[in-house]
Order: C-alpha cells, then structure tokens, then sequence
C-alpha cells in the first residue's frame, strides 16, 4: 500500500514538472455547429503562418488530414493554447507534426482526450515564441472545431487558413472547418 500511494506521488510530481509548475488548458464542453461560424478550406494550399503572420495556421490534405501550426515568430506572442474538437474521434494525432517540422519542447503540453458526449478533443498550451509547434491529424468526418488562445486572448485575425483560393480568417471563436 506505501509503495502504491508513493508512486502517484513521484508520478504526479513529473507530471506537474513537466509543464514548470504551470497547468495546462483544459477543453470545455464543444460548442454545437449550428451556433458556430463553419468555413471551407481548400485541400492541399499551404499553412500561411510566419514572421510576418504570426499565430495559428491550418491546413487540409485529402482524406480528413489537417496540420495545424503556431509560432509567436516575433510577433510578441509566446503562449498557445486551445482545443480541436473532432465529433467523429481522430484516426491518428501526431504531436509535433508528422516530419517533426512543429516539434513541441519538454515543458509544451498536449493529449487527446475522449469528450463524454462524443468525439475527442486535441487541448494543447504551449509556448511558441520563436519556434514553430502544432499537429497533425487525421479525423474521419469533418466539421471540425477550433478554440485557440494566444497570450490568453483570442485573436480573430491570427488564425489563417485558405478558402476558395484566398487566405481566410475566422469571424469568431469557436469556428468549425469543413474540406472543401
């Protein structure tokens, strides 16, 4: 019985450790689609996000594939955070992108987790200041929903993605997205 109760401790204490003491984002409840703004994105147009747009860019593969991507890259943003919320599940998430070309750093924080209406949710908080973090996945049906925080604040116009050919923002948060 000792032993048991002093492994969650030194299990509790690494995970904790793991994120420098801070917590982690936590996802609430998804948001129905039919309250929510739903854009087309174009399959195969590449993220748009740099040093000149700074944030979250999304882009869409065939079959059900996204990468989502962020970087504060000079734009004075360091802290990412949010959730993608699939109502079909996910067929495989890689965290740090499948080419480790996003790779999330030791004290970054993301999971999948089972919502108990549904569905799977990816919540991630990160710190992304000069790097590039993100994921790719794979989700058998679209919508799929968006909810991101930069800094603690969301910012409409530091979400890119491409739709009918043209590089797009949201309206609102949360939004969905479908491939088109």
């Amino acid at each position: 019985m000792r032993l048991t109760h002093g492994l969650v401790l030194v299990v509790s204490l690494l995970v904790v450790g793991c994120h420098s003491g801070r917590s982690h984002y936590v996802a609430p409840q998804p948001t129905p689609v039919a309250n929510i703004p739903v854009y087309g994105i174009d399959v195969g147009a590449p993220t748009v996000v740099d040093a000149t747009y700074p944030g979250f860019g999304i882009a869409a593969n065939v079959g059900g594939s996204y990468r989502v991507v962020w970087t504060g890259n000079s734009g004075g943003f360091s802290r990412f955070q949010g959730y993608i919320y699939s109502q079909s599940g996910f067929s495989s998430v890689d965290a740090g992108c499948v080419d480790d070309s996003c790779r999330l750093e030791s004290d970054d924080y993301m999971a999948v987790v089972n919502y108990a209406g549904g569905g799977q949710y990816i919540e991630f908080d990160t710190l992304a200041a000069t790097s590039f973090d993100g994921v790719d996945f794979v989700t058998p049906a679209d919508p799929v929903e968006f909810d991101f925080y930069i800094d603690g604040q969301q910012f409409t116009t530091s979400v890119y993605f491409t739709s009918s050919g043209i590089v797009a923002n949201t309206e609102a948060f949360p939004f969905a997205l479908v491939q088109q």
